[in-house]
């Protein structure tokens, strides 16, 4: 059986952005969290979950069909958080009654980037089915860890940062193998509008260290955050990002593997060097190097 846990996000096409806007954030009190103008998409924070506004004039909202109306849809589709999300246990279960669903992909959900899988209800609703945010228990595919196992113990508890916003838990920023743990507060006085960041680092046994990124979210004045010590032996997973040299078969986090001057990759040149966010190699090294010097000896 699948199992519900919540709702992720819900999708509103939209005719009338600023007015959309205006009704979500400055009267229902939501928060905008992300802005894909290229595609046209305004994703606000609703609590624990997502609206995602889409001007019908864009690109996903054409797609659509007519603006909201008797002659148009304004529900795109709904999101429902899965767990546990087994995508072969779930297409069992739908194929036993007869529903086709689309192809699983890494798409972005009120916990972040995570795997989901689109259906169609009997009368033609796309519903989204969806995973957790860069599961651990999956990450050896993105070569977040080489044994396959987890960064945390179960059951152990361990200092923890809470994250309060408005009253609502959004999360327990901890790992047993964390070497630091952040909290901050970013204010924009211009902008009326603040960032809430939670990151910090992680030594994995056995693995080069990773970032650890627990939260980033858009807060609005007279929006309450709070952030307290606790013990907890359940903490949020956090996304971890490094270059892994030694991991199989994926050897990035989500970090090009290549020079980040030239393009080349590593098979292509010999002494390759790597930081945590980028690469560079040798030849251009040097070209550094000399641009520095010539720079340096300039009157």
């Amino acid at each position: 059986m699948i199992r519900i846990r919540d709702i992720d996000h819900l999708v509103l096409r939209v005719v009338d952005l600023d007015r959309m806007l205006h009704f979500y954030c400055d009267v229902l009190g939501c928060t905008i969290e992300r802005r894909q103008e290229s595609i046209g998409l305004v994703q606000l924070r609703a609590g624990r979950s997502l609206v995602d506004l889409v001007p019908v004039d864009g690109e996903l909202g054409s797609a659509g069909g007519a603006a909201p109306g008797i002659a148009g849809r304004n529900l795109d589709h709904f999101c429902f958080r899965v767990e546990p999300f087994d995508e072969s246990a779930i297409r069992c279960e739908l194929e036993a009654h007869g529903i086709v669903a689309g192809a699983m992909q890494s798409r972005y959900g009120a916990e972040g980037e995570g795997p989901s899988i689109y259906v169609t209800d009997p009368e033609g609703n796309v519903v989204e089915l969806k995973g957790p945010a860069d599961p651990l228990a999956s990450s050896s595919k993105r070569g977040v860890t080489g044994s396959g196992e987890g960064v945390d113990p179960e059951g152990v508890a361990m200092f923890c940062l809470e994250v309060i916003i408005n009253g609502e838990q959004r999360i327990v920023a901890g790992a047993a193998m964390a070497e630091a743990v952040s909290a901050c507060v970013t204010f924009h006085p211009g902008f009326n509008q603040a960032w809430i960041k939670v990151d910090g680092e992680i030594a994995p046994e056995g693995q080069p260290k990773a970032d650890a990124h627990w939260l980033t979210s858009s807060a609005a004045v007279g929006d309450v955050v709070q952030i307290r010590l606790i013990e907890s032996d359940d903490p949020t997973t956090p996304t971890l990002g490094r270059i892994d040299l030694e991991a199989i078969p994926a050897p990035t986090d989500g970090i090009p593997f290549v020079c980040a001057f030239c393009g080349k990759e590593p098979k292509d040149v010999e002494g390759m060097l790597a930081s945590r966010k980028a690469m560079i190699c040798r030849g251009c090294l040097r070209e550094l190097h000399a641009i520095a010097g010539d720079e340096d000896a300039a009157p």
